[in-house]
């Protein structure tokens, strides 16, 4: 089983290239500038005919300004354009009541949706036994997708699960103070989210876009739980 086949709970897709916002403007002209013919289709205000459908290019983050014009990893798509967002990952999470956690296995998928000026965002926890408790892990050491993992994702709809942007934590610290499969704390430090690209709905694992979005967090502390631990 692939390492990221947990994230399907989640997780739906990342982003490719992007059509600059400069470029972007320029399609949208041109477009409007090509009298549709008898049978094109007529889409609303801004949408564009993709392959057929009425896209809107306003926010689609694969057909941003235009079609085809996919964001980079990590960005969202705001009125025609790509941009990184802000606040996608709050300084502390806790326990609100909507965290949820998936136990696969070995492991242990905790999803903790977070709330920001842009909207709903969410936090992602990979761990499991084989992960030591009070123990400082660098991630940079750990293989993407193996526990412990941390991703973070913006744009988050909690009927459909659909999602405008993924990260990963390339590097930091993590400490694990309580762990299993029910709750969880601890902190991270000094850490780096790079927005990814690749699709996680076929399981496969996601690479970092050297293009995307970059996220630094000084420090972050986490405690969620559906249940204490046991003593």
């Amino acid at each position: 089983m692939s390492r990221w086949v947990p994230l399907l709970v989640v997780c739906c897709a990342a982003c490719g290239d992007n059509l600059r916002p400069a470029e972007a403007d320029a399609a949208l002209e041109a477009d409007a500038a090509v009298p549709p013919g008898p049978d094109a289709m007529v889409c609303g205000a801004g949408q564009a005919s993709c392959d057929g459908e009425c896209i809107s290019v306003t926010g689609d983050e694969a057909n941003c300004g235009g079609c085809d014009n996919a964001c980079h990893g990590g960005e969202v798509c705001t009125d025609a354009m790509c941009k990184c967002p802000t606040g996608v990952i709050p300084p502390f999470v806790f326990p609100t009541g909507i965290e949820q956690f998936f136990p696969l296995g070995p492991l242990t998928l905790t999803l903790a949706p977070t709330l920001s000026l842009g909207g709903v965002n969410g936090i992602i926890f990979g761990h499991g036994p084989s992960v030591p408790l009070n123990t400082d892990i660098d991630l940079a050491s750990v293989p993407l997708g193996s526990p412990p993992f941390l991703a973070a994702i913006a744009g988050l709809d909690v009927m459909s699960f659909q999602i405008d942007a993924s990260y990963v934590a390339t590097a930091g610290t993590i400490r694990f103070t309580k762990r299993c499969d029910t709750e969880i704390q601890g902190t991270l430090r000094n850490a780096t989210f790079n927005g990814v690209s690749g699709n996680f709905i076929d399981g496969s694992i996601p690479t970092v876009d050297p293009q995307g979005c970059v996220i630094h967090v000084t420090n972050f502390s986490f405690h969620l739980r559906t249940a204490p631990c046991a003593d």
